[in-house]
């Protein structure tokens, strides 16, 4: 009976992780897009002639470190403890937002242009952690079911961030009156306050050990990418799957068995 409730005991600690864990990435996804919206929009007021530019490079600079940092990030996820990296990255989160506040009291677009870039880079590292601790707080048979819950979550917080920004913007704005500066600089105190409650709930992650501690990094990641791309191939169960090589029908089969990391 003791050994019995100790196992039941581990279990909800685990499941009380994996709520902690959503959390944590519900916070930062929705952080992700707030900023971006407060940014851009700010960007926007100070060069309105830009406009296009602006709104392109923003998607583009959000985008360019999942593309070229993923790898290596998946590289963090093993070398580290997961919960460790969890943490770092909430501290890095809350470190660009709090750099941002005087930044929008200053009007300085270009330096926050790139800490748009810092803000896209620190997501774009915890994912593959967010990802791959799952399978170490809850069993196999519910794998499915967790990471659709991830995807759902992280979906509900880029709507959720993206409708914020203008509404935050326009209340004080509008109802208030402040100034552009003023406006955004009181609105960039949410994201603070956002990315403090994403590092309390990280501390709250399960504590693990690393999956490959003698792992070491290869920093041209696209020598890395294409490895792991390679390796995924040469998988029989993958392969049969893999667009081109097996029939449609089996791909989306998997594909909706399937939670993939998208955000």
């Amino acid at each position: 009976m003791d050994l019995a409730r100790r196992i039941a005991a581990l279990r909800r600690r685990k499941e009380a992780a994996f709520r902690w864990l959503n959390a944590t990435q519900f916070l930062g996804a929705f952080n992700d897009n707030l900023f971006k919206g407060f940014v851009t929009m700010f960007l926007i007021l100070l060069i309105p002639e830009w406009k296009g530019f602006l709104l392109g490079g923003a998607t583009i600079l959000f985008a360019i470190p999942f593309l070229c940092f993923t790898a290596y990030a998946g590289f963090l996820a093993d070398r580290f403890p997961k919960n460790r990296v969890t943490v770092a990255l909430k501290y890095a989160e809350l470190a660009v937002m709090a750099l941002a506040v005087p930044l929008f009291w200053f009007s300085a677009p270009w330096l926050l242009f790139a800490l748009l870039f810092l803000m896209s880079l620190q997501s774009a590292l915890f994912s593959p952690t967010k990802y791959g601790i799952v399978p170490e707080l809850v069993k196999k048979e519910r794998l499915t079911e967790a990471n659709s819950v991830l995807v759902m979550w992280s979906y509900l917080a880029i709507i959720a961030g993206a409708a914020a920004a203008p509404g935050a913007a326009w209340l004080l704005r509008a109802k208030i009156g402040l100034a552009a500066n003023g406006a955004y600089t009181v609105a960039q105190l949410l994201c603070v306050l956002v990315a403090v409650a994403g590092v309390l709930a990280s501390t709250r992650v399960w504590r693990l050990p690393p999956a490959n501690p003698r792992l070491h990094p290869d920093l041209l990641f696209v020598r890395r990418l294409w490895r792991t791309t390679a390796w995924v191939r040469r998988d029989r169960t993958w392969c049969s799957r893999w667009p081109g090589r097996g029939s449609s029908r089996s791909w989306r089969r998997s594909c909706r068995s399937t939670s993939w990391p998208t955000a």
